[in-house]
């Protein structure tokens, strides 16, 4: 009925190992490598192709040059894959989230249920 995807930045083994974590309690749950631009090179590389293919703008780049925040880029374009991989429903979750409930998945379909039902 749905994909769980959570983004997962691969160099930090902290990341990692939540995911590893995650998906013991929530094994619907898959890994999306999360597109890399922490250095200033990688985010030269990947802000410019991002620009040529019209996913960000030239003022989004500036602002994130201007901030020191260049992990900011790939955290949106991370986000904008996953979703663009969207059949009809899915559950994008970062790395650093916390899954509490071994019983998650039957919490999300019953959601998705009422969801669905009031349309």
């Amino acid at each position: 009925m749905y994909k769980a995807n959570m983004i997962v930045y691969e160099a930090d083994s902290t990341r990692n190992s939540n995911y590893i974590e995650s998906q013991r309690k929530f094994q619907k749950l898959k890994k999306f490598s999360a597109v890399d631009t922490k250095s200033y090179e990688d985010f030269k590389l990947v802000a410019r192709q991002a620009i040529h293919n019209r996913q960000v703008s030239e003022t989004f780049i500036v602002k994130c040059i201007s901030t020191g925040m260049y992990g900011a880029l790939g955290c949106m374009l991370s986000h904008m894959y996953a979703w663009n991989r969207c059949e009809k429903w899915l559950l994008v979750l970062e790395d650093d989230v916390s899954i509490e409930s071994n019983d998650i998945d039957k919490l999300i379909s019953t959601l998705i249920d009422e969801i669905f039902f009031d349309f």
